[in-house]
Formats: C-alpha cells, structure tokens, sequence
C-alpha cells in the first residue's frame, strides 16, 4: 500500500514541477504503452481525481513507444511512463529530462536451466 501511495504522490509531485508551464494549458497527455501494472499509477490518478484537484486536466494515451517519443519530441504528449525508450532517445540527442520513476528496480529478470 506504502508503494502505491508514494507512486501516486510522486505523479502528482511530477505534475506539480511543471504546473507553471501546465497552468496556460486545458490539459496534459501523458503516454504508456499498455494498461498494466507498470503503469497503473497514471491511470489511477487520473481515475481518482487527483489531477482534477491540482486543476490539471490529464489524459493517458496508450500508444507504441516509438510513436511515443515522437509524440513526445514534437510536443503532442507532455509526458511519457516510457522508461527505456526515453532514455534511448536522450542518448542519441532528444532533448528530455526523467524527472521521476515509479519501480526502485528492474522489472525484468533473466531465468536458466542450472548447467
């Protein structure tokens, strides 16, 4: 419980770093590529209201993370939950800034028969 708490927190600490850029703006587009566990949060605070109560108006857009960072360079989407394919992007030039992450570890692991 203590985790999601803090996940939700954190998004809406996120959107409260930007509010001074977000406050011109109707509304933010926020980016995952599936409706999973992973990115919950994002659709959690927009289903609670949370963004509601800062006066933000937030949608999440499910989308491939190519399209993604497109969306996201060319100022379509104002944010994305898209880890990797971000920090790909930032490594060959897009000019982005992670501001937040919502898992403390790896959501992959590596299994092997013992040889």
């Amino acid at each position: 419980m203590q985790n999601w708490l803090f996940a939700v927190l954190s998004l809406i600490g996120l959107v409260g770093a930007r509010l001074s850029l977000v406050v011109a703006a109707d509304r933010i587009r926020i980016s995952v590529t599936n409706f999973n566990m992973s990115f919950l949060p994002s659709a959690l605070t927009v289903k609670r209201g949370f963004f509601k109560e800062e006066g933000i108006e937030a949608e999440v857009i499910r989308t491939n993370a190519n399209v993604a960072i497109r969306a996201l360079a060319s100022g379509d989407t104002d944010y994305t939950m898209i880890f990797g394919s971000v920090v790909r992007a930032a490594i060959r030039g897009l000019p982005v800034k992670v501001v937040g992450s919502f898992i403390d570890g790896s959501t992959h692991a590596l299994v092997s028969r013992p040889e």
